[in-house]
């Protein structure tokens, strides 16, 4: 998807949105990397550098969470990264670690964040953060219809390129939980994403995933119809 077609506002989260957040800061590990994660969206990580090791181990022992930003500047190896500002933070469901020390999480994310203040930088980053919540509202009826049917007409696409069946069935009723689907659906390259995440509403999300979410179907249906491979669906 060509970023320079969206015109997208840059949401900083701050005085103006001071509702959205808790008041109780938090100080928690940090990992950035090169993708955005977002709430209730799998995370699957194989952890190599010594590091991040120490940190992993530390949150399997004492049962503590870690949050996900995505690097503005940088790289994931090495150190030195600068991270955006909000985040998601990740719970471990599962883990194996290997004879080498290295791991393999499976995470999930919970909420979104912000990060106030970067308070450690070595061995690995830690940082003071504020959740943010998406505010109570009333989302419009027909913009919800809307979405979840461009959801399903996505999933039969996605079908028809992976040659697996996917239910329609999982796509949320919650309008926050949509929203955050659609997200993880269409926010490619991270920025997208990243942007997505960082509205502070449900309705402002899905009102601005739309447009995005029928590009992509789109232009997937433009490529399926070029190719001679699928050229035998329905993509009416």
């Amino acid at each position: 998807m060509d970023l320079s077609s969206h015109h997208f506002h840059t949401y900083t989260l701050g005085m103006a949105n001071q509702n959205n957040f808790e008041t109780n800061s938090e100080e928690i590990r940090l990992f950035p990397l090169g993708l955005v994660l977002l709430p209730s969206a799998p995370l699957s990580l194989r952890i190599f550098e010594k590091r991040y090791k120490l940190m992993i181990s530390e949150c399997l022992d004492y049962g503590y969470n870690f949050g996900v930003l995505l690097i503005k500047t940088g790289t994931e190896v090495g150190g030195g990264a600068k991270p955006h500002s909000v985040g998601t933070l990740a719970r471990i469901l599962d883990w194996n670690r290997q004879d080498n020390g290295n791991y393999h999480i499976y995470a999930q994310g919970t909420k979104r964040f912000r990060l106030e203040q970067i308070t450690q930088e070595k061995p690995y980053m830690m940082g003071k953060i504020s959740y943010i919540y998406d505010m109570q509202e009333n989302i419009d009826g027909q913009l919800l219809s809307n979405c979840r049917d461009l959801m399903r007409e996505l999933d039969s696409l996605v079908s028809n390129i992976t040659g697996e069946w996917e239910s329609s069935q999982h796509i949320s009723t919650n309008p926050t939980d949509l929203s955050y689907a659609i997200a993880a659906s269409v926010g490619r390259p991270p920025l997208v994403a990243q942007y997505l995440l960082q509205i502070p509403t449900t309705q402002e999300r899905l009102e601005r995933s739309l447009p995005i979410l029928q590009e992509q179907i789109k232009l997937i249906r433009t490529k399926l119809a070029k190719n001679p491979r699928f050229q035998r669906y329905n993509l009416n």
